[in-house]
Formats: C-alpha cells, sequence, structure tokens
C-alpha cells in the first residue's frame, strides 16, 4: 500500500496538479484535468480514494460556477462511492455537498434529508465548511419545516 503522504501518491500528484489552476481561479480547467482522471481510472472506480477527492471537486467546483445541473449529475456518482471497499470513513462530506446541490435546486425534501445525514456524521462539522453558515441556516429553516423526521442512512 502506498503510502498516503509519498510525493508518487495518485492523490499528492493530482492535488499538485491542480493548485495552480485553483489558484488562477481557472475552475474550467481544473474541470478539464478532474474529468480527465475520472476517464482515465480502472474500474472499480467508485472504491477508489481518489475517485472520491476528484467527483467531490467537481461538485464543488460546479456549485462554486452555479451551475447546481452539472453539479446534480456529478452528485449522483458520487452519491454512488462505496465507502466499504474503499475503506473511506463516511464524514458527512459527501452528504453536505450533495445537500447543497438539491437546496439550490429547490429540492427540499431530499435536501433536508442530505443535511440531516451530514449532520449526524460530521457531528455538526460539516456546517463548518465551506459556505457553512449559509446552510447551516437553510438546514435550521428544513427542519423547522420538514421535523425531526428519520432519514434514510447513505
Amino acid at each position: 500500500m502506498e503510502d498516503k503522504l509519498s510525493p508518487n501518491n495518485p492523490i499528492i500528484l493530482w492535488a499538485n496538479e491542480i493548485s495552480p489552476y485553483y489558484k488562477n481561479k481557472d475552475y474550467e480547467k481544473v474541470l478539464s484535468i478532474d474529468k480527465k482522471i475520472w476517464d482515465e481510472l480502472e474500474e472499480p472506480k467508485l472504491s477508489q480514494e481518489l475517485a472520491f477527492h476528484v467527483l467531490l471537486d467537481i461538485v464543488v467546483i460546479y456549485i462554486t460556477l452555479n451551475d447546481f445541473e452539472s453539479a446534480q449529475y456529478w452528485g449522483n456518482i458520487l452519491d454512488k462511492y462505496n465507502y466499504v471497499e474503499s475503506g473511506r470513513f463516511d464524514s458527512g462530506q459527501k452528504d453536505y455537498f450533495v445537500g447543497i446541490v438539491y437546496f439550490e435546486r429547490k429540492e427540499y425534501q431530499k435536501a433536508f434529508e442530505y443535511f440531516s445525514n451530514a449532520k449526524v456524521k460530521s457531528r455538526g462539522r460539516c456546517f463548518k465548511m465551506v459556505w457553512g453558515e449559509k446552510y447551516s441556516q437553510a438546514y435550521k429553516e428544513l427542519l423547522m419545516k420538514f421535523g425531526k423526521k428519520s432519514t434514510k442512512k447513505r
């Protein structure tokens, strides 16, 4: 197993490749790199650590660009990520960002479910991430509307 901090680790290589484009806010270039890496991943893609990072990055960029249709397309793929096979801990990150997509698409019941799951999995830390204040308030409003109904584990 490759050392996670090794400069040859695929996640480190990917992060180093996209970093200069992020600094320049060249999101289209980051998206092209992410999608190329996604296309080149071997199957099963959805059980690889790099796939999680690439998919999450794509979703976050589309949210940043207010392209919620594309964010939902990639969020649906991310939603199928296999935490068990990958050995990755489910911290609620995916649920938080997919919840944002549903909220912005005015699919409030789904947003509520995803935000609720993110809150439980992260013990509330999800609302300390990027855009946290805005979506913490949105979640509180959804909670008042939909109540504390049980949510499905994702």
